[in-house]
């Protein structure tokens, strides 16, 4: 039962304006929970449950109220034809009421959730509303108070303040040879050896219960309730004792009369029995709620639970919310309801498991209800608060036939006229992501059906008189039948066809009362009923197939009224009111004609013996357990088990040999039992599998049993393995071939069991202000199973259901969970343990590939205190990471390293880091190492002395206490570094000393200890630079030098990329990083950016390009190679790829190049907008950051179609268009002319050479005409790369052609002549700007230098007009190209 919506305030508008007079102090609910009573201080209401409106009411007069007081309390009779009003002056009101349906008359109640706007349109449920008439008939006035009063069929109970109780008749006449006194009552503590004790003694004497009573008051009943089934009254004594008062007969005569304590009760407040379970529920003054059982045995009260209300999650709150107000069982006797007397309200399921609590269920100023009753069918609840009437409606559980789900994921929810469904395998099938948990498909019930046969209904026999307990709202998720029974007939929904089906003649359907569960079987819906018209008890077979009529269906008469219904395959079970279960076999016979079903009883069981009453039988199952049992005893088919939940207690019965049974009649047989068998007790639920799957034989045949708050247990059968095949065949007994294993939930109510995807599926109720709505969860189990199989030494099973689900998506988080439960609880126990079971976890966990990430995400997700006890037995840490190093675990390395930094001191975690950083870059794996990268800025230089020899997590006391860099509990997947200290951009400190050391004392520590790298140092030896050639400058703080680190790392991973020709893979990697690639080729184009060997490099961009060789007869415009004096600026492809960057052609990309920037985690996803001239002047170089935009060719542009591969070699080239951008802005003549070659196309490469031939040296000039060399003697040799030979030669004559030329002249000389500018001053020069210049504008300062010497204009007529296209940057190219004319920042002369 779950709260829905908003309560609604009903009209309680009273003639008296006294304020006082006008609260609402009482209500109560007939046993048909039609008809609703009101009590106030002065007047009685009687109001209809639905629609609620006011029948008939009652005030009385002030003479009346002077002479017999103020309404208090109000109890009907058990057949609704009487009412019974106590007042504080010590009367008893009789009131007669009679209701004559024959004057009754028609209302219109407006449907729930019409979806039609205009109120002439909105459909309407008509009610049929019977006369009423209250009369008052008797008054009784008692000598004493009254304190409270129960039923006895035709008569009641009234126990007064001075400790006597006496019985009355309806009519007002009382039994004087009945009544009797509370302190003659023996009490015991059991039934068997107890000593009996009086009430008024022990609340004088015994000091055991401490009464609140002084002792010379009279021992007293303030609370009575009785339940037949158990067999006396439940009783609440004024010194908050409370105890059961039975009878030797029914007719509790006073010496008959003895009372059995509740143990450790001295706080009681108020009680409540439930009829089904037998189960006897006390209230306490401490907020508490202790629920009872008989047993069996002694007779004595035993505690079965207690309300558990640190559930809740708020300690504060439940101090606060004071005695218990009220308890009452639902009538199903399935749920608790509990109010407290300060404020709140909560529901929890009949063996303890809380379903929902509200503290405040009204959003008004009283939350205190002051008395509430359940509804009709349990549909709705009716409260107040004393000053207003309130109606809340409740969801409720469909009936599933307790079958388990394999491959579906729904739970099916029913009130009054509705039908909640959650979505199917929870996902949105459109947009392939989940649903909401909120969100519900809600089916509405036709409202030609409501109108006469409201509600959907907990099922009654009429021609018994009795209320059964079987849920009449049937859910079949497999077959996608939902079944609703009303007071007449049914009618179901198909939801493939989103249709209902209702009867096509109404006095059928009227004429029809389903008497229990329905069920659905191989296209016919499968019910019992009683037929008024030929007053029996039937067995009914409707197709789907036809329309719903009872011409068309099969039937089969009953003896008795059919209480519960199960079915399993092709037999079906009845248990009926004899206590007699009947088997039936059904089969389909298809002929010519028609389809029909043949039904054939096959057995029938007498439990009569083992049950108290029919109605305590709260289910029956019935299983096949033939894989395993070699026994021949059957019932039915393959049917070999039987189970009946009694009053929560599962008994087994199983049928001897074929040979050992008697015959009963011809053809029917009435199976000799063996002895049964007690399963589990407290059981609430059990849900049987549909049948075995080879996939997952061990859960698919297990049975599942809720206990509430005990937990939930499995009875699982042991499947012998591969080499005890030969076992099988063997007599062993039942037991050892099944295991019951229980576990408890962390907090979901199961209502559904997902067997082979190993989880529960529940509902939470949700509660904003006064609203209420529910959500549907999950909660997996797998790792209870291995858990408890691997503490019973059973891991050879255990084994073996792990692997079963190795392919569930969440079987890494279900062993991740196997660990950290039994860390949790091992790592925190103070006692010792002797024989741990963590040890034993860990091995199996090794059995599996993902042991390395489960011990990672598990220690990430626990306490620090606990990684020495974990580490214990699985090993270091720091062996662990490098484990995943060589196994290119890298993500999970990235978790080790969390745990490490914490561990290790800032001196090993940079080590630890570099050396990550290194593997991740060459794997390609960015976002960690944009995370590693922003670890290591924001390390703190002062951090690296004195590292502790200890690790700080066993230290007891550390002498430099350590500011954490990350929370202890992070999330699950890898996600990225946490840091305490980390800054956005540059990279902040984290600082874990708190010393006062200078800036210029750490600024000397910090160059001493980055510079001491091994790479470093090879690096400065074998190239001879200096620090502050990359990424470092002299004057930087500690921050920058920790950047300057992180940067010479990158730029050593830059030189491994190019030394390896992979250009493609060094953009890409400069993008993903944030590296200034141009800057570092610009510095490294005669060092480690040089091409060393052409024809490798050549090989490279065709292969990662994906540009084909020319053919044979390729024609090569090479006309404009001939002159120096070229007019063009870049080509115009060049300036096309604007917008058209997207492509990537290497072939051997891995997928996760496709997202680049946005797939960032540090940098902000950047879209496809105009480019910011303003913005790129500010961009400090880092051109490739801000545009590049690289993602693979889509997998269609592979295809066969010449057509698209055109459109992939455009997507190419453009693609190498950007790049030859890149290379012109570093001034990589090399490369350049690479690219210019596999392009066909030198312009660009020609219009560089011109530019920068007065700082291009001759050894650099003699190392292109050697590649250009190499590149025709290999081409010569190689067939498909021969059409290159005469491109080669004619580029090779060309370029020797233009550096003879402009070597002639004295092209060195600017100006008045003096300063001829070497190659080495150029480089010193270039090197010298500050790392925030761009080469754009280093170009256009040089440019600008050059422009105010007047020689230049003479020695430059001759040069390219290279114009505003060359000196401007990439973005210019890429994002927002203009015309010449439209801009220059520095005129070319």
């Amino acid at each position: 039962m779950y709260p829905i919506g908003i309560p609604t305030v009903l009209n309680t508008h009273t003639e008296d304006d006294d304020a006082e007079k006008s609260q609402i102090v009482h209500l109560a609910c007939n046993r048909e929970r039609d008809i609703c009573v009101v009590l106030w201080r002065n007047a009685v209401a009687l109001y209809f449950t639905f629609p609620q409106l006011c029948l008939i009411s009652h005030f009385a007069t002030d003479e009346e109220l002077d002479l017999m007081g103020d309404y208090e309390c109000v109890m009907w009779k058990p057949d609704s034809t009487a009412l019974l009003v106590r007042t504080s002056k010590n009367f008893l009101l009789l009131y007669k009421v009679k209701i004559d349906w024959e004057l009754s008359y028609r209302v219109f109640q407006e449907a729930a959730n019409s979806s039609h706007s205009s109120s002439s349109n909105r459909p309407f449920i008509t009610r049929k509303i019977p006369a009423v008439q209250l009369t008052l008939t008797t008054t009784v006035n008692l000598s004493a108070h009254i304190n409270c009063y129960s039923t006895l069929k035709e008569e009641f109970l009234i126990c007064l303040k001075n400790g006597f109780v006496h019985r009355f008749l309806w009519d007002g006449q009382i039994v004087e040879e009945l009544a009797w006194s509370v302190d003659k009552v023996p009490f015991y503590f059991d039934q068997l050896q107890s000593r009996a004790q009086y009430a008024n003694r022990i609340a004088s004497d015994c000091s055991e219960f401490s009464p609140s009573t002084p002792p010379t008051a009279a021992v007293c009943f303030v609370d009575i309730c009785h339940s037949s089934f158990v067999g006396g009254f439940l009783v609440v004594l004024n010194d908050g004792r409370a105890a059961l008062l039975t009878a030797l007969s029914p007719r509790f005569h006073p010496s008959e009369l003895r009372a059995i304590w509740a143990p450790n009760v001295n706080d009681a407040c108020c009680c409540s029995t439930n009829h089904k379970y037998r189960l006897l529920a006390i209230g306490c003054k401490d907020s508490s709620v202790l629920v009872f059982h008989v047993d069996d045995t002694t007779g004595a009260l035993v505690l079965t639970y207690r309300t558990d209300l640190n559930v809740i999650g708020n300690p504060e709150l439940t101090r606060n919310l004071g005695p218990v107000q009220s308890v009452k069982w639902a009538a199903p006797g399935n749920y608790l309801l509990v109010s407290w007397r300060a404020m709140g309200i909560g529901c929890w399921s009949v063996f303890g498991s809380r379903l929902w609590f509200k503290p405040c269920l009204l959003d008004r100023s009283s939350n205190a209800i002051r008395c509430f009753d359940w509804g009709p069918e349990g549909h709705h609840v009716w409260f107040t608060n004393g000053v207003e009437l309130f109606v809340v409606r409740l969801l409720s559980l469909c009936d599933t036939n307790s079958v388990v789900l394999s491959d579906r994921e729904r739970i099916g929810l029913y009130c009054d006229d509705q039908i909640y469904l959650s979505p199917d395998n929870g996902i949105n099938r459109a947009s392939n992501a989940e649903w909401p948990l909120a969100f519900w498909h809600q089916i509405q019930v036709p409202l030609e059906y409501l109108n006469y046969c409201w509600p959907i209904r907990v099922s009654q026999l009429l021609s018994l008189r009795v209320t059964t307990v079987s849920l009449t709202c049937y859910f079949d998720a497999i077959n996608n039948v939902v079944c609703v029974v009303g007071s007449r007939g049914f009618a179901y929904h198909l939801l493939t066809t989103r249709k209902w089906r209702l009867f096509t003649n109404e006095v059928q359907e009227r004429q029809l009362v389903v008497g229990s569960a329905v069920r659905y079987w191989n296209g016919y819906i499968i019910c019992s009923c009683y037929d008024f018209e030929d007053e029996s008890d039937e067995l009914r077979f409707y197709p789907t197939s036809e329309r719903l009529d009872s011409d068309y269906c099969t039937r089969l008469t009953l003896e008795s009224p059919v209480l519960l219904l199960s079915l399993r395959e092709e037999v079906l079970l009845t248990f009926d009111l004899e206590a007699k279960c009947i088997l039936y076999y059904m089969s389909i016979i298809d002929d010519a004609k028609q389809r029909t079903i043949n039904v054939e009883k096959k057995a029938i069981i007498l439990v009569s013996d083992l049950v108290p009453h029919p109605f305590c039988v709260a289910s029956v199952h019935i299983i096949s357990r033939q894989t395993l049992d070699c026994g021949e005893g059957t019932f039915c088919g393959t049917v070999d088990t039987l189970l009946l939940n009694v009053a929560g207690r599962v008994i087994m019965l199983t049928p001897q040999t074929l040979s050992c049974r008697r015959h009963v009649g011809d053809d029917v047989k009435a199976s000799q039992l063996e002895a049964p068998l007690l399963i589990a007790s407290f059981v609430e639920q059990i849900w049987c599998g549909a049948g075995a799957d080879s996939s997952k034989p061990h859960l698919s045949q297990a049975i599942w049993i809720n206990s509430g708050s005990r937990g939930m247990l499995i009875w699982m059968p042991l499947m012998p393995r591969d080499d005890q095949q030969h076992l099988a065949t063997k007599h062993q007994s039942f037991i050892s071939k099944w295991i019951m294993l229980g576990f408890h939930l962390s907090s979901l109510h199961p209502s559904v069991v997902c067997s082979l995807k190993c989880f529960f599926l529940g509902v939470e109720s949700e509660t904003d202000c006064s609203n209420s709505w529910i959500e549907h969860k999950r909660e997996v189990f797998l790792h209870h199973i291995l858990k408890q199989l691997l503490r019973r030494n059973l891991g050879i099973y255990a084994l073996d259901i792990a692997n079963t689900c190795r392919d569930l998506p969440h079987f890494q988080h279900c062993l991740e969970l196997l660990l950290h439960s039994v860390l949790e609880e091992e790592g925190t126990c103070s006692e010792p343990i002797p024989d741990p079971q963590l040890p034993r976890v860990i091995e199996f966990l090794r059995e599996f590939p993902e042991f390395l990430q489960v011990i990672a995400y598990c220690a990430r997700k626990t306490e620090m205190a606990l990684w020495k006890y974990l580490f214990q037995y699985v090993g270091s840490p720091k062996q662990l990471f490098q484990i995943c190093l060589k196994e290119k675990q890298l993500e999970t390395a990235a978790c080790y390293f969390i745990i490490l930094q914490s561990m290790e001191s800032s001196s090993d975690s940079k080590k630890l880091a570099t050396e990550l950083l290194k593997s991740v870059l060459n794997e390609r794996r960015w976002n960690i190492a944009n995370e590693i990268i922003r670890f290591l800025k924001s390390i703190d230089p002062s951090d690296l002395d004195s590292p502790p020899t200890t690790p700080l997590i066993f230290l007891k006391q550390s002498a430099q206490p350590r500011i954490s860099i990350l929370s202890p509990t992070v999330i699950e997947n890898w996600n990225g570094f946490m840091f305490a200290n980390a800054s956005g951009g540059g990279g902040g400190s984290r600082s874990r000393n708190q010393s006062g050391t200078s800036h210029t004392d750490s600024t000397s520590r910090h160059s001493s200890a980055v510079w001491s790298t091994p790479s470093v140092a090879e690096q400065s030896i074998s190239h001879g630079q200096q620090q502050s050639n990359f990424g470092l400058d002299r004057k930087s703080d500690n921050n920058n030098s920790m950047d300057g680190f992180v940067q010479i790392i990158l730029a050593d991973h830059a030189k491994q990329l190019i030394a390896n020709c992979r250009l493609y893979d060094l953009i890409v990697f400069a993008d993903q990083v944030n590296f200034n690639v141009i800057l570092w080729l610009n510095q490294q184009r005669h060092r480690a950016a040089k091409v060393v060997h052409f024809p490798t490099a050549l090989r490279s961009l065709h292969s990662d390009f994906s540009i084909a060789y020319p053919l044979p007869d390729t024609n090569f415009d090479i006309s404009y190679l001939g002159t120096s004096t070229l007019q063009l600026p870049f080509s115009a492809e060049l300036l096309e790829t604007s917008n058209m960057l997207n492509g990537n052609g290497n072939g051997n990309i891995g997928d996760d190049d496709l997202s680049l920037i946005e797939s960032l985690s540090l940098v902000e996803p950047k879209g496809k907008q105009p480019f910011d001239s303003a913005a790129a002047g500010q961009s400090n170089g880092s051109v490739v950051v801000d545009t590049l935009k690289l993602e693979l060719l889509d997998g269609e542009l592979l295809a066969d179609d010449d057509s698209k591969r055109k459109i992939g070699n455009e997507r190419m080239r453009k693609t190498m268009h950007f790049v030859e951008s890149i290379m012109i802005e570093a001034a990589c003549l090399d490369w350049l002319l690479l690219i210019d070659l596999v392009l066909r196309d030198l312009r660009n490469f020609q219009s560089l050479l011109l530019m920068t031939i007065s700082s291009t040296n001759a050894d650099e000039m003699k190392a292109l005409d050697n590649g250009l060399t190499d590149l025709i003697q290999w081409a010569e040799k190689d067939w498909y790369v021969f059409a290159y030979v005469p491109f080669f030669k004619a580029v090779r004559d060309a370029l020797q052609h233009v550096c003879a030329e402009r070597l002639e002249d004295d092209y060195f000389n600017i100006g008045n002549g003096n300063s001829a500018t070497s190659m080495k001053s150029v480089e010193n020069a270039a090197i010298s700007v500050s790392s925030t210049l761009s080469v754009r504008e280093l170009a256009i300062k040089n440019l600008s230098k050059i422009e105010s010497k007047a020689a230049f204009s003479e020695t430059f007529s001759s040069r390219p007009q290279l114009g505003r296209h060359y000196v401007s940057s990439v973005e210019d190219h890429l994002i927002n190209p203009v015309s010449p004319s439209e801009h220059t920042s520095c005129s070319m002369m």
